[in-house]
């Protein structure tokens, strides 16, 4: 898998959350994406990957991403949530020996529960979800909040979003630690790396091609709120843009 895979995923599943929220049942499509990553010595990536997107009545899977409702009852739903962790890590891209000497940091799976909260066109979800890959066995939980501005006579649907992640001690220290014995391998210093928060804000233009199908640019920044003092970072902060086609069955 190639380390711009689950980023990928992630800003596609953004995607996804929005274009489900239009009643769509079955969604393909194909998306670009573009990453700069936080880890140092490592460039930006492009990688294109199809989109595939199912949403029924209480089951849904987008991407790499599956839920289920556990209620149904509007404005607020509650629903088991099992998607991918925003972290993937291949020394071996590193242009520095010495990054290139630290271990894989693996994709990762999570699972959890997520209430959403829709009046009008505002929307806000929040979730808390664990580790089950036994990878780190960390615990995360997010708040977004976004709003959808509708121009029907156009096609076009413009969504911002604003969102608040936390990350606890052992997945941010498996992502963005170094070991006693990887700091003796590479040279580097050793770095037990805390819990952490980063802020997210992103913007999502959907431009309707046809009655089924759309296009889409999507647009992710985050930054980590305080400093990572781990040299196996040289950004507090990383960036995410899709671009893509779907057509809704």
């Amino acid at each position: 898998m190639k380390s711009m895979t689950l980023w990928t995923a992630v800003t596609l599943l953004i995607t996804g959350k929005f274009i489900a929220a239009q009643a769509a049942e079955i969604e393909l499509g194909a998306g670009m994406v573009h990453f700069v990553t936080p880890y140092k010595s490592m460039t930006s990536e492009q990688v294109v990957l199809p989109w595939i997107a199912y949403q029924g009545e209480r089951f849904s899977f987008k991407g790499l991403e599956a839920g289920y409702r556990l209620t149904n009852e509007h404005p607020i739903q509650m629903s088991a949530k099992l998607a991918p962790a925003a972290g993937y890590f291949d020394p071996s891209k590193a242009k520095d020996p010495a990054i290139g000497a630290l271990d894989k940091r693996r994709f990762s799976y999570l699972a959890g529960v997520e209430l959403a909260y829709q009046r009008g066109n505002y929307q806000t979800r929040a979730s808390l979800m664990t580790d089950i890959t036994n990878t780190h066995h960390g615990i995360t939980s997010a708040v977004t909040v976004g709003r959808a501005f509708q121009w029907e006579s156009l096609g076009l649907v413009v969504m911002p979003e604003l969102s608040l992640h936390y990350w606890d001690t052992k997945i941010s220290n498996y992502y963005y630690g170094i070991s006693e014995a990887e700091a003796s391998r590479s040279g580097l210093n050793s770095y037990q790396a805390n819990s952490r928060f980063r802020v997210q804000s992103g913007i999502t233009v959907m431009k309707a091609t046809s009655a089924n199908s759309k296009l889409l640019i999507s647009s992710q920044f985050a930054r980590f709120i305080g400093t990572h003092q781990s040299e196996m970072v040289d950004s507090q902060s990383f960036y995410t843009l899709v671009a893509g086609w779907v057509y809704r069955f």
